[in-house]
């Protein structure tokens, strides 16, 4: 297998399928990501690449309700091509990633928008309510590491 490391903005929200197997039916998420790439440097127009992303197993099940269109990702996973024969008959091919990770990401006017409504905190302010610093400042780390 291929493995493919991208980013780009879910198309449409994530669709729950089922497919019959000889062990009973079996359920899995499909969300369409467009790369958008551009073409030379520096130039305007944007051509926009769309892979096919399957998102198989448990892991994937609480994350689908969250995947909607317009958003940011991150995925890796294996890619292949697949082919197809379009209704008309013509022949076709289409990108199609196997999800191993997925992340979410922001564009940069929302990490803007967000920076410009949140409140100035220094870091030890921030760490302390995201739960990475102790809470008392005289606190003391246990030095004896269980392995």
């Amino acid at each position: 297998m291929n493995k493919l490391i991208f980013d780009g903005n879910i198309g449409a929200d994530a669709e729950q399928k089922t497919v019959d197997t000889n062990n009973g039916p079996y359920s899995f998420w499909t969300v369409p990501i467009a790369m958008n790439k551009r073409r030379k440097k520096d130039a305007p127009d944007e051509k926009a690449e769309w892979i096919d992303c399957a998102l198989h197993g448990k892991k994937f099940e609480n994350l689908a309700p969250h995947l909607t269109k317009g958003k940011k990702m991150f995925v890796c996973g294996d890619v292949e091509l697949r082919r197809y024969t379009a209704k008309d008959g013509t022949n076709g091919a289409r990108l199609q990633c196997a999800v191993d990770t997925i992340d979410f990401a922001e564009s940069k006017s929302t990490q803007d928008q967000n920076a410009a409504q949140a409140p100035a905190q220094n870091t030890h302010n921030a760490a302390k309510s995201n739960g990475y610093a102790p809470t008392d400042n005289n606190a003391s780390f246990d030095d004896d590491i269980p392995f």
